[in-house]
């Protein structure tokens, strides 16, 4: 016979192990919803930066990033959303930051834009030796990388 304590706990993991199990079956279900919900949030915010309104759109991106510190597409985003309203000094963080984890999908562009946050803080010297290198790399901003720097000079 058991003892009234062997008894309860005894109880206790047989009652624990179905409530572990149901809330690893729940954590599952949660994962599979993140692509979709990822997907949809990420939408929301595209949109919303497409149609000028920078503001919803970071609110956006950083839900995003607070699940997905390092994802690409919200970090570059959200530094174009700062790029477009001026504020030079977030967007260029973001944007070194979107250079570092980008396989080259972003890459360019965030050289590109780096290189004009630059300019617009007042540092013509950073600028300079960031569009000489675009325009060297010969890629799609290369042009545009010329005449930002003629008007640099």
């Amino acid at each position: 016979a058991m003892t009234p304590a062997e008894n309860s706990h005894t109880l206790n993991t047989s009652v624990t192990a179905p409530h572990e199990s149901k809330n690893e079956t729940e954590a599952n279900v949660h994962a599979k919803e993140l692509p979709f919900i990822y997907s949809e949030i990420l939408r929301k915010g595209l949109s919303n930066y497409k149609n000028k309104k920078t503001m919803e759109a970071i609110e956006y991106f950083n839900e995003i990033l607070d699940h997905f510190p390092k994802d690409i597409n919200a970090t570059f985003y959200k530094a174009l959303c700062y790029f477009e309203t001026e504020n030079y000094f977030p967007a260029s963080e973001l944007l070194r930051k979107a250079m570092i984890h980008s396989d080259k999908i972003f890459y360019e562009e965030a050289k590109f834009k780096l290189a004009l946050c630059y300019a617009g803080l007042d540092q013509p010297t950073e600028a300079k030796r960031i569009l000489k290198e675009v325009v060297v790399e010969k890629g799609f901003y290369s042009d545009r990388a010329k005449e930002e720097l003629e008007k640099l000079k």
